[in-house]
């Protein structure tokens, strides 16, 4: 995980499903752009906005499947759709646009992949909420940084996460 602490979500993520995974980031001296673990297998994370296209490049020099989540808008920068043209690309797209502060977004965030990640190129889930509103929970990343903890534990224990099922051809609960 690139772009991650040990306090980020895909982190949390990974613990609750007893996945082994690295998290590197800048503040602890793991500039992605020079940085490599040595043994691993995805990258899954969320990059900075600033910095996608270079993200990809770096991504793909590694040659190791990856999805970063991404504001979905970034594929029509010119400059990102030049890149995927020589490059492809494979989507996971979500249905609704994600909260980040209890009020959806204006914009789709959802995962950009490459190096075949996915089992086909498009693949589109549904969400059973957007995380807005009375469904809200703060990033935990961010409740860690504030030195409280004001999530609710309990919604998070409860989360259960679609598995892909190569019969069906989708993720099913």
């Amino acid at each position: 995980m690139p772009f991650d602490t040990e306090h980020s979500e895909f982190a949390y993520l990974c613990r609750k499903l007893k996945f082994k995974y690295v998290c590197s980031h800048i503040k602890t001296g793991q500039d992605f752009f020079k940085y490599e673990p040595k043994v691993w297998d995805i990258a899954l994370s969320n990059p900075p906005f600033s910095k996608k296209l270079e993200v990809f490049k770096r991504l793909n020099q590694l040659k190791k499947p990856w999805a970063m989540l991404m504001n979905i808008m970034s594929l029509n920068y010119q400059i990102i759709g030049n890149y995927f043209v020589q490059q492809p690309c494979q989507l996971l797209l979500v249905d609704k646009r994600i909260s980040f502060n209890g009020s959806p977004s204006s914009f789709n965030t959802s995962y950009v992949c490459g190096n075949k990640f996915l089992p086909r190129d498009l693949i589109f889930v549904h969400l059973k909420n957007n995380n807005a509103k009375k469904n809200f929970i703060p990033s935990r990343m961010l409740t860690h940084s504030k030195k409280k903890k004001i999530h609710n534990t309990k919604k998070w224990q409860k989360l259960s996460l679609p598995k892909w099922n190569n019969q069906q051809n989708k993720y099913v609960k």
